[in-house]
This record gives structure tokens, sequence and C-alpha cells, in this order.
């Protein structure tokens, strides 16, 4: 009877993942050609059908739209796969491994997969890859530990998704949890981030979330909010023996999915100043799906107006500080290098700290050596995130406001279109702080594991009493060397790229200045010292 109620309840949540009725979403909509409009909408059914103009019907502010072209679309396919690996799931660990690495395997010929772990801390185990092979033995190697940082994994997870996949690619994030977002004591909020923060950023960036919660002491209200406000699955299952199935059920439905690009002009090109709302009715296999979502034309052309020639709107960066009027205070966010708090140092122990401890006295010592070893690494990074938060606030203030502007009548083309190139560059500009936000985490983890590491060593030596390598501390130092070289790497690349787009919105004389200006050495993080040994 159990199992029955069990298997019972495990059905009565799945509604959505199980039903067989059609259901599309309006994902994309892209007016930069104003009057010509450009859609992507996303189609399931569970009898595999193709659209066309005679199953689709477009409205715009509900008048039909009586001409359009459709297009089958193919797009790269980007999925994070975060595994919550607290204490709480120790016991079911085993089924939700095995349940993650089939889902790998019956999407890995069109899914590029990443893996990251999370418990008091976020581990990225696996970086975007389709090999099977390598991105299993990840899945097998994490091991479960501590609180739950639910809203900072999934968080963290589509911002490395926003950095890595492409503007036209599938961002997809499936987060598998039995918690809530707490402490080990499960007293108090772990994550820095909160639930709406998470929604929004995802939401944002067109990051599809799909939760799955695992028993029943689960956040289901924010598992809930996320899955449906980015058009993903809420699931849950009360026993882990479900999760295989349910995985590859969610395998089956995501290759079912299909896109396609819809192209229309827009029924009424004199008026910008309004959102328009875009509906698509699909009737297919007697059944019928209905999508809707707003745009606004943003050129603020009317019919017949001449859009403004390159060397008319092209300018420097300076000259458009100087045409917007930017007070010198708001400089410093909005351009130049970005100076990041050098870290205080971070003390350890020596195996001199143990010279006259007992087993018990040791235990102690290393616990509260791991205490504030955790502490003074988090205090370095919250002084660095700060510093970089201060300038995120100011250049969002700038969007908002620019947002607003852009969208009022009385412009001209010109100062519209230069208008919108600060737009751009207030998101490369904000884009570049968020890289350098995640790699100030990185550098913070790879410091964090190797002083752990240290600790750990110490457990087992002079605590355990285990007799390990003589040369462990040159193996961790080379391990968090080379790390730290390959997290600086991957940052360089990436803010490269950045630097390149930010030039390329600007005059020709204006585009070394740019590069100059984020080329400097304070654009990188300043490397955190070295545990220091306390004697």
């Amino acid at each position: 009877m159990k199992k029955l109620l069990l298997a019972l309840l495990f059905l009565l949540v799945l509604p959505n993942l199980y039903a067989d009725e059609l259901t599309a979403r309006i994902t994309h909509i892209d007016s930069t050609g104003f009057p010509e409009i450009e859609a992507l909408i996303r189609v399931y059914d569970k009898t595999v059908f193709d659209l066309n103009e005679m199953n689709l019907k477009l409205y715009e502010d509900d008048k039909l739209i009586a001409t359009f072209t459709i297009k089958p679309q193919q797009f790269n396919h980007y999925m994070t796969l975060v595994i919550d690996r607290s204490s709480s799931i120790e016991d079911s660990m085993i089924k939700v491994k095995k349940a993650a690495a089939g889902f790998v395997k019956s999407l890995i010929e069109e899914v590029s997969f990443s893996i990251v772990s999370f418990g008091s801390d976020i581990d990225f185990n696996h970086d975007f890859s389709r090999d099977e092979n390598s991105l299993i033995e990840a899945l097998r190697k994490i091991r479960p530990w501590g609180g739950t940082a639910l809203y900072d994994a999934i968080y963290d997870s589509c911002e490395d998704l926003q950095a890595k996949a492409g503007l036209n690619d599938l961002k997809t994030v499936l987060c598998i949890t039995d918690g809530k977002d707490s402490t080990p004591s499960g007293q108090t909020q772990l994550s820095i981030k909160n639930a709406d923060e998470v929604i929004k950023f995802a939401v944002d960036k067109s990051i599809r979330v799909i939760t799955l919660g695992l028993g029943s002491d689960i956040d289901g209200s924010f598992l809930g909010r996320i899955a449906s406000e980015t058009g993903g699955w809420y699931l849950q299952t009360a026993t882990a023996d479900e999760l295989a199935a349910l995985c590859q059920t969610m395998s089956e439905r995501l290759k079912r999915r299909k896109h396609y690009q819809l192209k229309f002009k827009t029924l009424d090109p004199s008026i910008t100043s309004n959102a328009r709302i875009l509906k698509a009715v699909i009737i297919a296999n007697d059944n019928e799906a209905t999508s809707r979502r707003s745009y606004h034309a943003p050129n603020g052309l009317v019919a017949g107006e001449r859009k403004p020639t390159s060397e008319e709107t092209q300018t420097s960066l300076q000259e458009l500080l100087n045409d917007l009027e930017i007070e010198q205070q708001y400089l410093p966010s909005l351009k130049g290098n970005v100076n990041i708090p050098h870290p205080e140092p971070v003390y350890g122990l020596t195996l001199a700290s143990f010279e006259r401890a007992n087993r018990a006295e040791s235990r102690i010592l290393i616990n509260d050596s791991r205490e504030q070893v955790a502490r003074k690494h988090q205090s370095n990074l919250d002084a660095q995130q700060n510093q970089i938060n201060q300038h995120i606030k100011v250049i969002d203030s700038f969007l908002e406001k620019s947002y607003r502007k852009v969208d009022a009548s009385g412009l001209s083309a010109i100062e519209r279109a230069r208008l919108e190139t600060f737009i751009k560059y207030l998101q490369l500009r904000r884009e570049k702080l968020v890289l350098l936000s995640q790699q100030a985490y990185e550098i913070y983890m790879v410091n964090l594991k190797s002083s752990l590491e240290e600790l750990n060593y110490y457990d087992r030596t002079q605590v355990m009493g285990e007799t390990t390598s003589s040369n462990f501390f040159d193996l961790n130092a080379g391990a968090k060397a080379e790390a730290l070289a390959s997290v600086k790497e991957k940052y360089a690349r990436l803010i490269a790229r950045n630097t390149e787009k930010s030039s390329q919105l600007f005059s020709a004389e204006d585009k070394e200045m740019v590069k100059e200006k984020t080329r400097g050495p304070d654009l990188s993080l300043p490397e955190l010292p070295d545990i220091k040994a306390l004697d």
C-alpha cells in the first residue's frame, strides 16, 4: 500500500511531463530589423508533426497576420546538471548519480553537458563537453557533505551558461535537490543570492530551468516558480527509486521538442512607443496550444523614416559619455580599469602546532582552523564581490534610465541610435564585471579547497594516525597553481572576447583606447596569497 501511495503521488505531481497535450512557447522576439520581426517558437507534441502555415495562426495585438514565413531551426544545446550533494542526500546519492548518468547518455549526441554540484560550497565538476565517459566519471567522484546552497548553485550555473553559450544557443539547467536552501543545521539560508534574484537572472538570460525535488523536505515554492517562469518543468518524486525512469522520460520529451523561426512584418509600423503582443495559436492532432510574448520596436522609426548611417552614429566612448553628460563620479564604473581589493593573508596550521596535542585536542584544533580559514577566505571574497557589485549597481541604474529614454518620443534617429550604442556598451561592461565576479569566486574556491586539503591531511595524520606521502604539500601546491592558471587563462580568453565586442561599437580612433583601458593589470583579480604557516 505504501508503494502504491508513493507511486500515485509521483504521478500526481508530474502532469506537465507526462501529459500528451500539445504545448508551445514563443522563446525570443528580435525586432532590430523593424518593421520586419523575427521570432522563435518551441513546440512539443507526443505525436511528431511539422509546424507550417496551415496549422499555425499568428496575431499581433489580436489582429491576424496573414503573411509570414516559418522555418525549422537547429540549435546548439548547452545544459548544466546541478547536483545536490548536501549531507541529507547521502543515502540517495548512488541513485542520483545513476539517474544523472543515464540522462547524460541519452542526450549526449545532442547536448553539451557541464556538471555542477553543491553542498555548503559549489563545485564546477566538469566544463561543457560531449565526452560521455569523462562526464560520468565526474559524476562518480561527487561526494556528499555540508548544507544546501541551492540559490547560489543555480545562479552560478546560469552565469556560467550565459558566459559560455552563444546568444542563439539553447541554455538549460537541470537541478536535482532533496532540500531547501539552508545551513547544515537547517535553521537559516546559506546562499548569498535570494530566490527572486535567481529567478530574475534566469528569465533575463533566457535560461530554462528544470527542477527535480526528491522527498518531501524541499522548497516546492521556489522550485515551482523558477521552472514555471523560465519555461521548464517542476518535478517531484517521493523516492529515489523513481529517479532513473523520471530522467529517461525527461530525455524523451526533450528530444521531441522542435524549434521554428517565424518572420513577418508588423501590422502597424507607425506606432513605436507601445509594447506589442505577439500571439501564436497552433492546432494539430485535435489539440490546441497558445503562446504570447510582448516586444517593442527599438529604433523608434516611423514608416519611411531614414535610418542613420554608421558614419552618422559612430562615435568614441569618451564622446558618447560627454554627449550624455555623465557625471565624473560614475566614470570609474563605466570605463577604465576595475580595481579589486587585495585579500588579507589566510593563516593555517603546521606540524609544530600539534607538538603537545593529543588526538582529541588535535581534532579541536583542526576544526577550529577549518572555521577560521573558511571565514577568512569568505571575507576576502566578499570584499572583492562587494566592490564589483557597486560598479554593477551603477551600470544597472544607467541601463534602467537608458531603456526608458530610448522608448520615449521626441528623439531623432541619430540620438536614438547613439543611445542604443550606449545600452549595448553598458550590457558588455556589465558582462565584463560579471566575468570578474565569476573569476573571483573560482579563485576563491581553488584557494579554499587547497586550504581544506591541508587541514584534511592533518586530520588523517595527526588524528586518524594514517601514514601518507611525504610530498603531500608539494603535490597540493602544484595542484593549486595548475588550477589557478587554468582559471586565469579561461577568464583572460572570455574577457578578451568581451573587450573585442566593446571595441567594435566605437570609431576607429577609439578602439585602441578601449582595448588599452581594459588591458591593464588591474583587470585581473590579484592572486590570493598562499596560506601562511602559523608557527
